[in-house]
Parts: structure tokens; C-alpha cells; sequence
């Protein structure tokens, strides 16, 4: 039974240090700052375009963290789903940060070839993978491998956040539609130190 709660405290301990994507892609962004608004107009913690942020919900809440994450979480699920059906892959972190910052399209129109990514582009996609990167659950599994665990008849119940927000608001359509003449992004600045 000890063996099981210190396992069980170890795990917890590892997940909550862990970065989902999201988390990562808040620092990364905004440095978890609800109420930044950047260069291009990007706005809430995640530096959504407001027309995409549009794309999937009606509020402007942007300093909402609740409201900006479900809408992170719906356009982060649509950027994957559309890189794996476009390149038969799951995007790797690398990937991810790519199609966020630079858009699907630049992606796209670059042939998905990370050496022809943008080098400031670049650079941040490195920093986002590193810090998805140093997740200590993966040390914590190994520990948790090597432990004999005695099992009670009932395991510690754990509620997971939900998002119900996320059903209510279906996306209105298609972001990418067309890539045949891909608008050029326009370039972004490096972030002042």
C-alpha cells in the first residue's frame, strides 16, 4: 500500500511538472501574459489572430484564460489534424511551433522542409520543443517501472479537466481551403530581449 501512494504521488508530481503543448505554446508566445497583444495584432496568451480565434468561437474574451485555452485546444487540434492528413505524419514539436506561429500555409508552401523554415521561426521551434522536451514524468515512469506496486482493490479516483466548451462551438468551415497561390505571411521581428 505504501509503495502504491508514493507511486501514485510521484506520477502526480511528474504530470503536473510536465508542459502539455498548450502550456508550452502560452510561454513561448506570451509568457503566460493574458493581456498581450502583439506586433501583428495577435491576441490572449496563445497570440491568436483574432480571425481565427473568430473561426472558432463568438467571445472576445481574450484575456479570458478559460475562453483562450478551449479556443488554443480547438485550433491546435485542427493544425494537427490537417498536417497529418496533408503529410501522412503526426507533426513533432518542431512542427507544431511552425504551424502556429508561421500558419499552416507557409508550411505548406514550403514543403513541410524544416531547413527551409524561417531562421527566427526557427530558433523558437527549437525553444518549444526543448521545453516539451524536459518533461520529468519520463523520469518519473522509469522509477515508477522499477517499483514492486501492492494495488489497493480500489485505485485513487482523479477527475481530468474537461472542456465543455469545446463541443458547443463547432468550427465554422475550413481555415486553408486553398493552397494553389498561398498569401506570403508577412515576417515577424525577432522578440525584443
Amino acid at each position: 500500500m505504501q509503495n502504491y501512494i508514493l507511486a501514485f504521488l510521484l506520477t502526480a508530481a511528474g504530470a503536473k511538472a510536465e508542459l502539455s503543448r498548450l502550456d508550452a505554446l502560452s510561454l513561448i508566445e506570451s509568457g503566460d501574459n493574458d493581456a498581450a497583444v502583439g506586433r501583428a495584432g495577435e491576441v490572449s496568451r496563445f497570440q491568436i489572430m483574432p480571425h481565427v480565434w473568430s473561426h472558432y468561437s463568438g467571445s472576445r474574451a481574450f484575456r479570458n484564460t478559460k475562453v483562450s485555452t478551449t479556443v488554443a485546444a480547438m485550433h491546435l487540434q485542427e493544425l494537427t489534424t490537417w498536417f497529418q492528413q496533408r503529410t501522412g505524419r503526426a507533426a513533432s514539436d518542431f512542427d507544431i511551433y511552425v504551424l502556429w506561429n508561421a500558419g499552416p500555409t507557409y508550411y505548406h508552401r514550403i514543403g513541410f522542409k524544416t531547413s527551409r523554415v524561417n531562421r527566427v521561426i526557427t530558433e523558437r521551434a527549437r525553444r518549444y520543443a526543448a521545453l516539451r522536451a524536459t518533461t520529468p514524468t519520463r523520469q518519473t515512469e522509469t522509477v515508477i517501472a522499477a517499483t514492486t506496486l501492492q494495488k489497493p482493490a480500489t485505485p485513487p479516483a482523479t477527475k481530468l479537466p474537461t472542456v465543455a466548451v469545446a463541443k458547443s462551438i463547432p468550427p465554422k468551415g475550413p481555415l486553408w481551403p486553398v493552397f494553389e497561390q498561398p498569401p506570403v505571411p508577412a515576417a515577424r521581428s525577432p522578440p525584443s530581449p
